[in-house]
């Protein structure tokens, strides 16, 4: 009975974003943004089935991407293979009804014969590869210098464009990326999957980060992206005339090629899938851990910021 419109209308140019018979393979899961007046997400999972013209997709304010791909693909074997859908909307209601679930406390829900079972993530822990789908497909396709160079422009906040022909790659990607500046995040435009009705937003004058299909790449290229950052996702190529990382401090940026060199990755990833997060929030605490010392603390008078004393630490 959703009927949001403002929800509601821009969906279907943003889960076909590119003409379904190109966003899809067997099956690919691809997740949209939409970003209200108060500056909240509010993503789109959805679900396309090679040779289907239609898809299946869920709206939820919650980032928990595996959970969500889960309950498509449940919803998706129900409808295969259960003439009524009335199961498939008491499912539905059963998960609507269940709230939120506790993080990481496994979840077990029964329609009949039809058993859904995840777990809610505990989003205070960092991504880990192979269990987070987005950093693993974004680990797999880009290597661990352009990831550093993409998060300095991150902090540099350029327009950074990710490109690829494969929608559900595209997406995880840009996910991945902007996890990675935990525990900060990108405040700026979001768009992970751009609809060709939107191109004029490359243009765009202020910082941004944007997903867009190598058919619909081709197109854009015909505006001014000499200062954009481009990312091609499927080549891992890195396009910019910048060198945002040789703009850090010194201390950072050799941290990050220090700890994210490919022998060293490849090494401490059999004892630990987090390591590649957990070498950018380093990063980030040295860069910004100093903060406190700008905290002016006088009894009875409100705590204080000084800019000058946070830039000298």
């Amino acid at each position: 009975d959703f009927n949001e419109e403002l929800v509601l209308k821009p969906i279907p140019k943003f889960a076909f974003p590119c003409g379904s018979e190109r966003c899809t393979r067997k099956v690919d899961h691809i997740t949209f943004v939409l970003t209200d007046l108060e500056s909240k997400y509010k993503f789109g999972y959805c679900r396309h089935a090679q040779g289907n013209h239609t898809c299946l997709c869920i709206v939820s304010c919650l980032p928990w991407f595996d959970v969500f791909y889960t309950i498509l693909n449940k919803l998706a074997e129900m409808i295969n293979t259960d003439i009524n859908d009335n199961n498939v909307t008491e499912l539905l209601r059963v998960i609507y009804a269940n709230g939120v679930p506790t993080p990481g406390v496994p979840v077990q829900l029964i329609v009949g014969q039809d058993m859904l079972n995840f777990t809610a993530p505990d989003l205070s822990k960092l991504p880990s590869i192979p269990s987070n789908r987005n950093l693993t497909e974004y680990y797999s396709a880009v290597d661990t210098e352009n990831m550093t160079k993409v998060f300095a422009s991150m902090l540099h906040e350029r327009r950074i464009l990710f490109v690829s022909k494969k929608l559900s790659r595209l997406t995880a990607c840009i996910h991945a990326s902007t996890n990675l500046l935990y525990p900060m995040h990108w405040q700026h435009l979001f768009i992970p999957i751009l609809p060709p009705q939107m191109l004029d937003y490359v243009t765009a004058p202020m910082p941004y980060v944007m997903g867009i299909h190598s058919s619909v790449f081709e197109e854009a290229k015909r505006n001014d992206l000499t200062d954009a950052v481009i990312l091609d996702v499927d080549t891992n190529t890195l396009t910019s005339e910048y060198d945002d990382l040789d703009h850090l401090p010194s201390e950072v940026a050799s941290y990050l090629k220090r700890h994210l060199k490919k022998d060293k990755v490849m090494t401490q990833m059999s004892v630990s899938g987090d390591v590649i997060p957990k070498a950018f929030m380093q990063a980030l605490i040295r860069l910004i851990g100093g903060y406190r010392d700008a905290l002016k603390f006088h009894p009875g008078e409100p705590i204080t910021f000084d800019p000058e004393a946070f830039v000298q630490s």
